[in-house]
């Protein structure tokens, strides 16, 4: 077992109280699940020393960001807004030199000339330098049911996403990853994996969870979640070095992490990735999974894929668990934390890893917050500590207009404190917005529109009920799942004010009951 470098954050806890502010946990990321989706809020280490914060509004629709400087005791030192770009968010990534952000829209008519998938670079002081512009691109929809990773090496960035592609012969608009490599000094697109392939050239569908990193070796190494080809968590090694302009587009040497129970192309998996690395030897995969039974408590695993056999060894470390928020956060190459968030307890849980994928011993800590199953930022090691951030409202008006103040979380081998900043900026959202139009129809809900799951009622014995016209299927938070089309059959399980909810996926999903008719 490697031994963990403490190092205490005593500027920290001097300056700042730790405290607990009264408040609502502010999911800006969604919850642990199924799916993966793009991040929100963002931290990394700028160039003072201190912390950045980057805040994407979770209902993007060419909105503002807001950026936060800290120093390294966690005060505020500045705040500043940049325009967003596009409709839909794909990630921020933080380089050596430079800042990055993907955007993306939708391309509803599947026109060949029209933008989709935009990558704008920054200067690290926010001076807007230039951008990437894909096009068509066989994407009808960026980011669609996944997420969205970005790692750079030799003056190459390589990006790992997904999109729903153009219909096919069999009428459908199929989902997979796709891949992209930008040279960064003017931009150019040099690489573009869009097409429907094999997994022999890194092609994962339908893919849920996408992340890329370039490894010590000079590889690009992916990881995809996928429901069908394959039906795993699959690692993929592209052949070429990084600084190749095509270093995505080679043959791969590939391996089947967790090969998912269940039928080729089930889209429920039951697995959610924590996060990718590499160590000196090999690569760490951190993940929760239930063995594809909607019924059944999550276990989390550590997968270690040695870099020369690319064979891997799976550790259980938590079994039947009300998880979520799984997170991998390595220190370096020789090890790291990996941490989860136990929902019937409120607790975090947490552990170290080596570099050779062996477990240190769990422990656990409460960290003072209900609502603690949505992670809203991907964590960081900084300072000798594991690092992220919720926002919690505050100064609330209404369901859609409060301030935000910002607790940060500080993990190591001595536990979990935390740290209460003052709100630092205002923030109005609508609460019920599609994270993409629908097809046919682009459905948009009102604030009281949102299912009150108070007032949830049981249907017993589940009822089959016909849909009567196209409609949106959302979540208990109110984002866009996927559409149901008129004529479909679908179980319905429980009742609340103006919804039904529907089984249809792994999470809670309602459908308006005006929608729906008794067979």
């Amino acid at each position: 077992m490697m031994c963990m470098k403490k190092r205490l954050f005593s500027l920290v806890l001097c300056v700042l109280m730790i405290l607990s502010l009264p408040g609502i946990a502010y999911a800006e990321e969604q919850p642990f699940w199924n799916y993966s989706t793009s991040g929100y809020t963002y931290l990394y280490q700028n160039e003072n020393g201190g912390l950045t914060r980057v805040i994407v509004p979770i209902s993007h629709q060419n909105e503002k960001i807001y950026i936060e400087d800290y120093d390294a005791s966690l005060k505020l030192q500045t705040k500043r807004e940049i325009a967003g770009e596009l409709s839909l968010f794909g990630c921020f990534f933080s380089g050596a030199q430079y800042n990055y952000m993907v955007f993306g829209q939708a391309n509803p008519n599947e026109d060949d000339n029209a933008e989709v998938v935009r990558v704008v670079k920054y200067s690290k002081n926010w001076e807007r330098l230039g951008h990437a512009s894909v096009y068509g691109a066989n994407t009808k929809t960026p980011f669609k049911s996944g997420s969205c990773s970005c790692a750079e090496a030799e003056g190459m960035l390589y990006i790992r996403t997904c999109h729903e592609m153009y219909k096919t012969s069999d009428n459908v608009n199929h989902q997979a990853n796709m891949t992209l490599a930008v040279r960064e000094s003017d931009m150019a697109v040099t690489y573009r994996g869009t097409r429907i392939a094999t997994p022999s050239s890194g092609y994962v569908s339908h893919s849920f969870d996408q992340y890329v990193i370039t490894d010590h070796e000079g590889n690009v190494v992916c990881l995809d979640l996928g429901d069908a080809y394959p039906r795993a968590v699959v690692l993929t090694r592209y052949n070429d070095k990084v600084g190749s302009e095509e270093a995505m587009g080679s043959n791969v040497s590939n391996v089947n992490i967790q090969e998912i129970s269940g039928k080729v192309g089930d889209n429920y998996t039951g697995v959610g990735i924590g996060g990718f690395a590499e160590t000196v030897g090999g690569y760490v995969t951190a993940y929760a999974y239930n063995g594809a039974n909607r019924n059944a408590a999550y276990s989390v695993y550590l997968a270690y894929t040695d870099k020369s056999s690319l064979n891997t060894r799976v550790v259980k470390i938590a079994e039947s668990t009300p998880v979520s928020s799984v997170k991998l956060v390595p220190t370096g190459i020789t090890g790291g934390y990996i941490f989860w968030i136990d929902d019937a307890s409120k607790r975090v849980y947490y552990t170290s890893y080596a570099a050779d994928g062996s477990i240190g011993e769990v422990h656990s800590a409460n960290i003072g917050v209900d609502d603690v199953g949505v992670m809203t930022t991907k964590p960081i090691y900084y300072n000798g500590y594991v690092i992220w951030s919720e926002g919690i409202r505050t100064n609330i008006k209404s369901s859609s207009e409060y301030d935000i103040a910002v607790n940060f979380y500080l993990l190591n081998d001595g536990g979990v404190n935390t740290v209460t900043l003052p709100a630092t900026y205002p923030y109005t959202r609508p609460i019920f917005q599609e994270y993409a139009p629908s097809t046919p129809q682009e459905v948009v809900y009102s604030d009281t529109d949102k299912p009150d799951i108070s007032q949830f009622t049981a249907l017993t014995p589940p009822v089959n009920m016909k849909v009567i016209s196209d409609a949106s299927v959302v979540d208990v938070d109110g984002r866009y799942l996927g559409t149901i089309s008129k004529g479909s059959n679908i179980g319905v399980t429980g009742q609340c004010p103006g919804y039904y909810q529907v089984n249809y996926g792994a999470r809670r999903s309602f459908l308006p009951q005006n929608v729906l008719s008794s067979n």
